[in-house]
């Protein structure tokens, strides 16, 4: 278990009796499964926690982490369009939130609110069981959030070097652009032609 959930489960202890209270905020949420898949997990586990579906328009952000920060949320997750409107309201990011430059889980420590990307850490974990990605050489596909958030995890995990293929080359060369001041992993863009 990651540092940040093992603080999630310390932050839900200190509530004593009464439920952890856990959001996720977009625009739109209707019809998303989060919630019943987090409160499934939570019943199987048996911990007393709650997790909300909020809709957040984008005028609206910076009031919802500070009703967050407010009613004692534990934490939640961050969905489209706020994953990188939010991060100007929290007072911390991990080191994958911050060279990603998007949020999708918020965990609270302490009195603080902490962004986090776990999009890659899930890619990575998976991979990993089978191979670790240090010195590999990797093609990814796309230059969207989700594969920044890819090549940022594994350029932290020392992948020797990352070829991000993209049908608008521009797009691939501004993530090999800013990335490539924060990684050593070589960094590389071209043209997915159809």
């Amino acid at each position: 278990m990651s540092e940040n959930y093992k603080k999630i489960g310390e932050t839900a202890l200190m509530h004593g009796p009464l439920e952890a209270l856990f959001c996720c905020i977009g625009d739109p949420v209707v019809g998303n499964p989060t919630q019943i898949m987090i409160e499934d997990a939570f019943e199987e586990l048996g911990f007393a926690g709650r997790y909300l579906t909020c809709t957040v328009t984008s005028g609206n952000v910076k009031e919802a982490i500070e009703g967050m920060k407010a009613l004692g949320f534990a934490g939640g997750s961050v969905t489209a369009p706020h994953k990188v409107e939010v991060i100007q309201y929290l007072d911390g990011l991990t080191e994958s939130a911050r060279i990603s430059g998007a949020v999708n889980c918020i965990i609270r420590d302490g009195d603080k609110l902490i962004g986090d990307n776990t999009d890659g850490k899930g890619f990575h974990t998976s991979i990993d069981l089978i191979k670790s990605v240090e010195g590999m050489e990797v093609l990814v596909l796309g230059a969207g959030g989700a594969s920044r958030a890819i090549i940022t995890e594994l350029a932290l995990h020392k992948a020797a070097s990352i070829t991000i293929a993209n049908r608008t080359l521009e797009k691939a060369q501004e993530i090999v652009d800013s990335l490539s001041k924060e990684v050593e992993t070589k960094l590389s863009a071209v043209k997915l032609e159809e």
